[in-house]
């Protein structure tokens, strides 16, 4: 059997899509949990266990990682998950994380991490294997905004707006709808570089705005209708295909060994 263990917050539309058994048959019987339920850690033992997606490595997890460090699981890999430190918060745990982190890297079998500005083995969020991406719309506005599903990480804007809260097919076209995109949400600067729609991140809260995006993501802390747009990275998305589906062939590899 295969564990799969994610965040699945049922409010934030990114993390549930993180999960890799969504877009590979070869995952369609895993057993899915959240990584803040002691239910996985019952399940792993003599299992094939998937970390990922989204961004695990975030300090308040600690004590949940290190227990799956220490589990006795047959087989452990890392599928697309990546650096989550929240720029204006700490925790007791944030001096010691890089341990943490070095000792999972580790003891994984296949280590794949989406922070493509930090290792050139990066491998991207499972989402980018949406089938929605290989038929995007037209756009129908010159600029929209993609929220975080938090409010504290939103910001005040005119342009016709949806919060990462929402279902993922209304995410999806309503990202396609602009030409240029505005996100406090992760997912939303990554799923508009995959559909070649010039992005902005604003507030962007956590390292994983700096570290797991392409450099053609601009930054900005407020919000402003003068943004400046970089030119897309036209090679992004079928790079980001190719890392997936060559990760995916390693993971199958590994399940049948």
């Amino acid at each position: 059997m295969t564990v799969i263990i994610h965040r699945k917050d049922p409010l934030n539309t990114g993390d549930l899509t993180s999960n890799p058994a969504l877009y590979h048959d070869f995952l369609s019987d895993a057993k899915v949990f959240d990584i803040t339920s002691s239910l996985w850690q019952w399940k792993v033992k003599d299992q094939n266990v998937i970390l990922g997606g989204g961004g695990m490595l975030y300090a308040p997890w600690s004590p949940m990682l290190k227990s799956l460090i220490d589990a006795p699981w047959k087989s452990l890999t890392l599928w697309g998950i990546g650096s989550n430190n929240h720029i204006r918060e700490s925790t007791p745990w944030d001096s010691s994380f890089a341990e943490v982190v070095d000792e999972l890297v580790g003891a994984a079998n296949l280590v794949g991490l989406r922070d493509m500005q930090l290792t050139n083995e990066w491998v991207p969020c499972a989402s980018v294997a949406h089938q929605f991406f290989s038929d995007v719309p037209e756009p129908t506005h010159d600029r929209v905004a993609y929220q975080h599903r938090e409010e504290r990480f939103q910001f005040n804007t005119d342009l016709p707006s949806i919060a990462a809260d929402s279902p993922l097919d209304d995410c999806l076209n309503h990202i396609a709808s602009g030409r240029q995109v505005a996100s406090s949400s992760y997912h939303g600067c990554l799923w508009a570089a995959m559909m070649e729609r010039e992005s902005i991140a604003v507030n962007p809260f956590s390292t994983k705005f700096k570290t797991a995006l392409p450099s053609s993501v601009n930054h900005h802390i407020d919000f402003d209708n003068e943004f400046d747009f970089a030119p897309i990275d036209t090679n992004f998305r079928l790079e980001a295909l190719e890392r997936n589906q060559r990760f995916a062939d390693s993971v199958k590899r590994l399940l049948r060994a």
